[in-house]
């Protein structure tokens, strides 16, 4: 996104174009030069997704291959054209070396063709989603069925990737086989290796399936809870908010807050000691694409956007959604 703003008192509009829309183009840019120069360069870029190497186009945060052109709260990536953004809330220094950061991220590489039509899956609500930078982030785990050469059994061969908090995904050289019949190499349950962009993640597979743990390059646990090397750790609450080594709730989140189920409330705690709130509210766009790619069928339907967000001074931000058809 890049934002074209104005600044009225207490209200800011930001105007979107959501790269790659026929209807509802975003962006979220500071000045006009930015805007315009980082939409150029979407435009010439393309939608990346059409070239064979389809999951680096698809590629979100920060990978290892990012070249970052820098933006305001943010970098686009002209490696394959994904505008990533960052709005925290909060950041609090914790025990241990890991301060914690809380509040918004934005990618705009929201569209997937992987099942022969473009659909906003990629990256869920038109690109953006509440983050703590402590959250154990997801894994993924993909299993390949394989007939047998000479009988009617089957083996299972799977395979792991990991996405992290902010939205990159990094696959792993582990492999686990589930072949109970022997009909292939028998099986094995268990598995560690590396990720495969030289990032230094290291994974641990149990049980076929089970990802036990994953650690990063400095040794600190990142799944399935952040761990440091000297045992502070965060853990959740039972509505999933994230609590800190010295047993702090950092952000506590709120859905249909005010009694709006469009609204989501965070609450973020301050240096009084008391809690600011930040409020998100959400609307559905139309959309449709237009990208052309042999054998994809586009896509024309609606999206979930953010419409505003307010601060806890009332100051509020306005988006915007226009069509290119105008």
């Amino acid at each position: 996104m890049s934002p074209t703003r104005r600044f009225p008192s207490h209200s800011h509009k930001i105007c979107l174009h959501l790269p790659f829309f026929v209807r509802g183009r975003a962006a979220i840019s500071p000045r006009p030069f930015s805007l315009a120069f980082v939409l150029g360069l979407l435009w010439l870029l393309g939608p990346m997704a059409a070239v064979s190497t389809a999951q680096y186009s698809l590629q979100t945060g920060s990978p290892t291959f990012t070249t970052a052109l820098p933006v305001e709260l943010g970098f686009l990536n002209i490696a394959n054209g994904n505008l990533h953004l960052q709005v925290n809330f909060g950041s609090y220094p914790e025990r241990g070396s890991r301060p914690l950061a809380a509040g918004l991220v934005y990618d705009s590489r929201i569209w997937n063709s992987s099942i022969g039509t473009w659909q906003p899956t990629n990256v869920p609500q038109g690109g953006w989603r509440f983050f703590t930078n402590v959250s154990p982030g997801s894994v993924s785990v993909f299993g390949n069925r394989q007939e047998c050469d000479s009988r009617t059994a089957q083996y299972t061969i799977y395979s792991f990737s990991w996405t992290d908090p902010l939205g990159t995904k990094r696959a792993f050289q582990v492999s686990t086989e589930y072949d109970p019949t022997l009909c292939d190499a028998g099986n094995n349950p268990t598995d560690d290796g590396f990720a495969g962009d030289g990032s230094g993640y290291h994974m641990y597979v149990v049980n076929y399936t089970q990802v036990s743990a994953i650690y990063a390059p400095d040794g600190t646990q990142v799944y399935p809870s952040v761990k440091d090397t000297n045992g502070n750790y965060f853990s959740l609450d039972g509505n999933g908010n994230v609590i800190d080594p010295v047993g702090r709730t950092p952000v506590t989140v709120t859905s249909n807050c005010n009694g709006n189920s469009s609204q989501t409330c965070y609450n973020v705690l301050n240096s009084q000691g008391t809690r600011s709130t930040y409020t998100v509210t959400t609307t559905s766009i139309s959309v449709s694409t237009a990208f052309g790619q042999t054998g994809v069928n586009e896509y024309s339907g609606t999206i979930t956007v953010i419409q505003s967000v307010q601060l806890p001074d009332a100051t509020t931000y306005q988006f915007g959604y226009d069509s290119m058809e105008n």
